[in-house]
């Protein structure tokens, strides 16, 4: 934006002429620096996109640390703040025209910055046993359900045992050398899927009526399976394989199993760090480094190598290859090889959704640690 006039030699007009066209820059200028509503609509959806993207990332690449026995790490973007600034400024020049009249330009300059500065806060300590270590509650797998995630896929990916049932409970840990237990568990979450799916469970949260003698002073969570319609037979085969009473109403769900009670369903969880391990087993790993013996090979009794597609493969599957994948949902290069998520795999990017939401649901009221690294970028 720039203004241009003819102006005689005289002294006194070119001063004149001057200032009124100064007055005009410095105007139209300042009607243009209004630019407060489009930073925040240009830049606050980078910035979402940037951190979700690399916190996914993240979340693979140690789901493949795990898979290959390394250590997992951390590290959250506790902040981000950023600081515009708008350099102002003025430019002006003469151009001689000849004899009678000289040519004085004028106009506005600027220089607009950004400067932000991103938080980074390793997890560790108090906040590393919270979300990592501790046992998921079973508050949390009733809010999940209740949020309309399949009984199935959260079953499968937090409960270690129910009812004494083992849900591969050693692959909660570094993958096992021997083939797990797994099959009846998966037979009882097919059947809970199914009656989820016919209206025929339900789990809540029971609050004590007033003047009640059976459970006084706190709630709890009670699960029914419906006694009649389509449904019914697969709550008869549900009650048979958890040793349930068909008599009673409802079942109390509790942490933990009492054989011989035939009214409550004892639900053992795992931990976050259980259920990274757990998914870790579906990463499928470059034959190479099989070979190489850098990850465990887990085999059947008759020494067959186990396919752990059987336990994993309806939940995540991560696959791998030399080179960037043209079309995943999210990947990560890692031992020289990329792994990632195939962007057609809904089941695996459903899973891992789930996965990001028990991450956020573990961090609980636990005040974050003091940030160790604050990087300015673009300063």
């Amino acid at each position: 934006m720039k203004i241009g006039v003819r102006v005689k030699k005289d002294r006194r007009q070119r001063r004149f002429y001057a200032g009124m066209l100064l007055g005009m820059a410095v105007s139209l200028f300042s009607g243009c620096a209004y630019f407060g509503p489009d930073t925040v609509h240009g830049n606050r959806n980078p910035y979402n996109i940037a951190i979700q993207k690399t916190s996914e990332e993240q979340m693979l690449l140690n789901l493949v640390r795990l898979k290959y026995r390394d250590t997992p790490f951390f590290l959250e973007v506790s902040s981000v703040a950023t600081q515009f600034t708008y350099n102002a400024g003025l430019a002006g020049a003469f151009t001689h025209g000849g004899d009678t009249s000289n040519i004085f330009e004028i106009g506005p300059s600027g220089k607009y910055e950004e400067n932000p500065t991103v938080t980074y806060s390793p997890l560790q300590g108090e906040q590393f046993v919270k979300r990592l270590l501790s046992p998921i509650s079973l508050e949390t797998l009733l809010l999940l359900y209740n949020s309309g995630w399949s009984v199935e896929r959260v079953f499968e990916m937090c409960a270690q045992r129910i009812n004494g049932i083992r849900n591969a409970p050693r692959a909660a840990g570094p993958t096992p050398a021997t083939a797990p237990e797994y099959k009846t568990f998966k037979r009882l979450t097919d059947l809970m899927r199914n009656l989820q799916v016919k209206d025929g469970l339900n789990i809540r949260l029971e609050h004590p009526s007033p003047g009640a003698v059976e459970h006084r002073g706190s709630s709890r969570i009670v699960m029914r399976f419906a006694a009649q319609g389509d449904a019914a037979s697969e709550s008869r085969e549900l009650q048979e394989l958890l040793d349930l009473s068909p008599e009673v109403p409802f079942y109390v769900v509790t942490p933990n199993y009492i054989s011989g009670r035939h009214d409550r369903i004892g639900i053992q969880t795992r931990s976050l760090m259980g259920v990274l391990y757990y998914l870790s087993q579906g990463v499928k790993v470059p034959p190479e480094d099989i070979e190489a013996g850098r990850v465990t090979v887990t085999r059947t009794a008759d020494g067959e190598v186990f396919d752990w597609d059987q336990v994993t493969g309806g939940l995540l599957r991560v696959r791998s290859q030399a080179a960037q994948p043209d079309r995943a949902a999210v990947s990560v290069e890692y031992r020289g090889h990329w792994f990632y998520i195939a962007d057609s795999d809904l089941t695996s990017k459903t899973t891992f959704s789930l996965l990001h939401h028990l991450f956020a649901l573990q961090s609980g009221d636990v005040q974050s640690t003091q940030p160790v690294y604050t990087l300015p970028l673009g300063g």
